[in-house]
């Protein structure tokens, strides 16, 4: 009896000091995936809706203010739809349609 509480005390000496930090460890954020983690399964959804929402927005936005078929309100101090009326295309005029889009 007294070898084999030798042994369960040896063993759980070793087990608490030689045992390694991460065992338990195991929980993954899912808000924060890596990114060798997604699958292409996984990003079409995120690129579809991505496009979709680019095109519903911003390039409805674009394509009517250019086109004339949008005005801003002229009571607004802020001068809506100014560098669009302006013509006013510099190399960030809607880069994020580009950068979402492609």
């Amino acid at each position: 009896m007294k070898y084999i509480n030798k042994i369960m005390c040896l063993a759980i000496v070793l087990a608490t000091f030689v045992s390694c930090d991460d065992y338990l460890d195991v929980n993954k954020d899912p808000n924060n995936p890596v990114l060798s983690d997604i699958t292409p399964d996984l990003m079409l959804a995120g690129a579809q809706t991505t496009t979709g929402g680019v095109l519903s927005t911003r390039l409805n936005r674009v394509g009517n203010t250019l086109a004339g078929a949008w005005g801003g309100n002229v009571l607004q101090f802020a001068d809506p739809f100014g560098d669009e009326f302006r013509f006013n295309v510099t190399s960030t005029f809607y880069d994020d349609i580009w950068d979402d889009l492609y």
